[in-house]
């Protein structure tokens, strides 16, 4: 495979030899995640609709993030901290739907009308749901920062409403039924068009003792002791990791010292080794002499 550079003054304005201006932008930027962003106007009490993509951020609190582009002032300055907002998930049934609420249409018209879609009252607040998405995220927002072109909301999650058919499917159906994703706006001599996918194959990815049991977010030394209850590693050999792990912890800062740089390699290789689940070498490694400085 042979690696071609580009600067980020390439990726903005195109490239020549490729038909779209901004295929190197869209292959880089890869699929985000395209609810329906609803949220009522402050003063007049109407219902208002823009597509947006959206960047989860934390589970503790339960947040995400969406943007609204700078250009449309009018729109940034009805949605504020505090303010409630929901937002609605599609599958393929509403691709004419986002396309619409992605133009820039007049401020005073019914994009639920135009867009063919149905409100139902929510039981939480006065910002209604979309029935024809089979999830609604009620949040509120917490902040907003304007970076580049765009206003980013970071919004906190509060309520949702889901389906009830989707609760018995298994979740990969879940997975490959919804959401919607905005893959790229390829521009041609007929204009500039929004194109719209779903998830498609899911892959699943490796499980302990690969990793640890509880997933991602769980830490290295819960991953140690569980390879030990398991057998996959002896008393002795925990006790080993688990001393190696403390000293690098005391050593983390100190970039110069060669006990750190000897203790990082045998970290590195013993991790590797574990994720490849290749057991001999993780009992080989743990019975060499421990690094010392």
């Amino acid at each position: 495979m042979t690696a071609r550079f580009y600067s980020e003054r390439e990726l903005r304005e195109g490239v020549a030899g490729f038909p779209d201006p901004r295929y190197l932008f869209y292959t880089a930027r890869g699929p985000a995640p395209a609810p329906l962003l609803v949220w009522r106007h402050p003063r007049t009490r109407d219902v208002l609709v823009r597509f947006t993509t959206m960047t989860p951020l934390s589970w503790q609190p339960f947040s995400m993030a969406a943007r609204l582009p700078l250009a449309e002032r009018r729109l940034l300055d009805t949605l504020g901290v505090g303010d409630t907002c929901v937002m609605a998930w599609g599958g393929r049934d509403l691709v004419r739907a986002s396309y619409l609420a992605a133009l820039d249409l007049p401020a005073n018209v019914d994009l639920f009308q135009i867009a063919r879609l149905q409100a139902v009252r929510s039981p939480y607040g006065d910002v209604p749901h979309v029935a024809n998405c089979p999830l609604n995220v009620e949040l509120r927002v917490d902040r907003f920062v304007d970076y580049g072109t765009h206003r980013f909301y970071l919004l906190l999650v509060e309520y949702l409403s889901l389906d009830e058919e989707i609760l018995p499917l298994a979740r990969r159906e879940v997975l490959e039924r919804y959401h919607l994703y905005e893959v790229d706006r390829p521009r041609s001599p007929g204009g500039e068009s929004l194109r719209l996918g779903m998830a498609g194959n899911v892959h699943t990815c490796p499980t302990f003792p690969v990793g640890p049991k509880q997933g991602w977010y769980s830490t290295f030394p819960t991953w140690i002791s569980e390879l030990r209850d398991e057998g996959y590693l002896s008393a002795e050999e925990h006790a080993t990791v688990v001393a190696w792990h403390e000293r690098w912890l005391t050593l983390f800062e100190s970039l110069e010292s060669p006990e750190r740089a000897t203790l990082r390699a045998r970290l590195t290789a013993l991790c590797q080794a574990l994720a490849w689940r290749e057991w001999e070498q993780v009992h080989r490694i743990l019975a060499e002499e421990p690094p010392s400085g």
